[in-house]
């Protein structure tokens, strides 16, 4: 039992190295105007650069919490960006109002027995800007989606 308890420890901590080390990567759903040709390529950039969309950052989590024997799934959610419950300025709201609707990457992840939503869209200094920034102490209860679906 103790042993179990250990090995589910350090499952846990891996996780949250990994959700860390990807969530404050840059976020920019442009991903610098790079169009990857295949997920292999979006991953690579996203590593490289440090900077990445929702779903680029999430195929690297995903890739990097599947080669470590964790069980993943790809979890997409249509949103509008004019309905999430951010201070955007009034020029850019009414910009927003003309979108098409948007897609959203995250994951569910097993963790001790049970599926758990990770995302890790948000990096950290958009906290100042009133972004709901995940925190690694969310992964035994869930987190936050990023977007309103």
């Amino acid at each position: 039992m103790e042993k179990s308890l250990r090995i589910e420890e350090k499952e846990l901590m891996l996780i949250k190295e990994f959700f860390l080390f990807v969530r404050d990567f840059y976020f920019d759903p442009t991903n610098a105007n790079f169009r990857p040709k295949t997920i292999e390529e979006a991953i690579s950039f996203t590593f490289k650069k440090r900077i990445g969309s929702c779903s680029t950052k999430h195929y690297l989590l995903g890739n990097l919490l599947e080669s470590n024997g964790f069980s993943v799934k790809y979890m997409t959610y249509p949103f509008y960006w004019q309905d999430l419950l951010l201070p955007y300025p009034d020029e850019l709201r009414r910009l927003l109002s003309e979108m098409p609707i948007q897609y959203h990457l995250a994951l569910k992840v097993l963790i001790k027995g049970e599926e758990k939503l990770i995302d890790a869209t948000w990096d950290r200094p958009l906290i100042i800007a009133g972004f709901p920034v995940n925190e690694d102490n969310n992964l035994t209860e869930g987190m936050k989606l990023a977007i309103n679906p």
